[in-house]
């Protein structure tokens, strides 16, 4: 006992971190509010709460508390963030009260306070990036597992109560499937809620492993290089194939974006510098993987990739005329809330009372695209804010690309760019962002890391 103190002790801030982000990632849920429509659960119409939010605030009021007592000045992060999320209080705010349903709006707002809470947590406890960067890669790991093995089993693993896992069965309607040569395969949700979650974390964990990889002489000294390189490919495996298996088109595009453009990075930095041998070697075994990982798994899942990449398939025209119906009811919906907006987490809502009251219930989505779903739920000002937070997150980072490639604030800074490239672009066709618990908060969490260490505060 006396050993688990001590170890407690010593490495408190750690351990209050992992459960912290462990606490994110678990998906158990106590729903305080139901909403059903024609016999269908409606998600953005009801109301939960998850484990997370509780921690939060506790871990919130206990850094301030800490604070305190040791005279240390509370880090509340750049200014500029700080009128950012006090205009988009207000507009949250006045929008839900001025909306559809004003109990939703302000939940919402609820939830966004404790995003901005959960920012505060990052700046504030004493952890550094590299600690985040490897806790981030263990559970995202740890997620692609779960993914594969629903992909293997064709089932849930029954982990309902332990992580909130969903019930999968392929044979349901409205489970992610690919369906191809009379089959309808499971797609991998790990612990989430659809598939393109679960694809687009495990995006940015390739983007956290390799960056932490390139990275790793400094921060993993007790162990060799051949064990620093067998860890790399293990982790590179499983969230590889998490991410393969859940087919998630929305995930693959900004991450092949961004491999091109590393390419050509490479290629110009390599003529004007030279890269060092221990560089070199680590640069090609991401290449040798990527590659190596990219063959086998086309090679072995031709005929499923072929139905999720063809567009002349039957299923991708439907998933085109669907989306392509979502964007003509947030047309029809701008009309009317182009200004005051529905408030937060009523868009399903202005869709029923709007256009069609007649459909299946769960046939009720937003609109599967961030910006033009914020437009429709906060008004004209709330894509306004958006765009301002776009472009002062790109200032800060030419500020940093400034000061030098190799000062580390660039290289958080610019990692957490990456990170959030991914889920942004992706969300232009999706809306997880917005509406899931994982997404939103993953959101403040990225931000609070790129933030952490810049020395603009109050």
């Amino acid at each position: 006992m006396a050993k688990i103190i001590a170890f407690s002790k010593k490495h408190f801030w750690q351990i209050a971190a992992t459960v912290f982000l462990v606490a994110l990632f678990l998906q158990d849920r106590l729903i305080i509010k139901s909403v059903f429509w024609k016999d269908s659960f409606i998600e953005y119409q009801s109301i939960a709460i998850y484990p997370f939010y509780v921690l939060v605030v506790l871990y919130l009021l206990g850094l301030v508390i800490y604070k305190v007592k040791k005279r240390e000045q509370f880090n509340l992060g750049p200014r500029f963030i700080l009128v950012l999320v006090g205009l988009a209080f207000l507009v949250l705010l006045i929008t839900g009260l001025l909306g559809i349903y004003p109990l939703i709006s302000l939940f919402f707002l609820l939830k966004f306070v404790l995003g901005f809470f959960a920012y505060l947590v990052i700046l504030n406890l004493k952890i550094k990036f590299s600690f985040w960067q490897v806790l981030l890669i263990t559970l995202i790991v740890i997620e692609g597992v779960l993914g594969i093995g629903q992909m293997v089993l064709q089932r849930d693993l029954g982990l309902r109560l332990l992580v909130g896992e969903p019930v999968l069965d392929p044979s349901e309607f409205g489970v992610g499937v690919i369906e191809w040569e009379g089959h309808r395969s499971l797609r991998a949700y790990g612990n989430f809620a659809h598939p393109n979650i679960f694809g687009g974390i495990m995006a940015t964990g390739l983007v956290l492993l390799t960056s932490f990889y390139l990275s790793a002489k400094k921060k993993l000294r007790k162990f060799q290089q051949r064990e620093k390189d067998w860890f790399f490919f293990f982790a590179f495996l499983v969230i590889y194939l998490g991410l393969f298996f859940s087919f998630s088109r929305s995930a693959w595009l900004p991450l092949a974006i961004i491999v091109c453009i590393f390419a050509v990075g490479v290629i110009i930095y390599r003529f004007r510098h030279s890269f060092s041998p221990d560089l070199k070697n680590k640069v090609l075994k991401i290449n040798l993987a990527l590659l190596i990982c990219l063959i086998l798994s086309v090679a072995l899942f031709s005929a499923p990739l072929s139905v999720r990449f063809n567009p002349e398939e039957s299923q991708m025209e439907r998933v085109i005329k669907s989306r392509g119906e979502y964007f003509k009811e947030s047309f029809e919906l701008s009309k009317f809330y182009w200004l005051k907006g529905t408030g937060a987490g009523n868009y399903v809502r202005g869709v029923f009372d709007k256009i069609t009251s007649e459909d299946k219930g769960f046939l009720y989505q937003p609109v599967h695209n961030v910006p033009v779903l914020i437009l429709i739920e906060t008004g004209i000002i709330g894509v306004v804010l958006l765009l301002i937070w776009v472009i002062y997150w790109f200032w800060e980072l030419f500020k940093r690309f400034k000061r030098g490639l190799k000062n580390s604030q660039f290289i958080v800074f610019a990692i957490m760019t990456l990170v959030l490239f991914i889920l942004f672009f992706a969300n232009l066709f999706d809306h997880y962002l917005w509406t899931s618990m994982i997404g939103f908060f993953l959101v403040w969490i990225f931000v609070g890391l790129g933030m952490k260490g810049t020395g603009d505060h109050f």
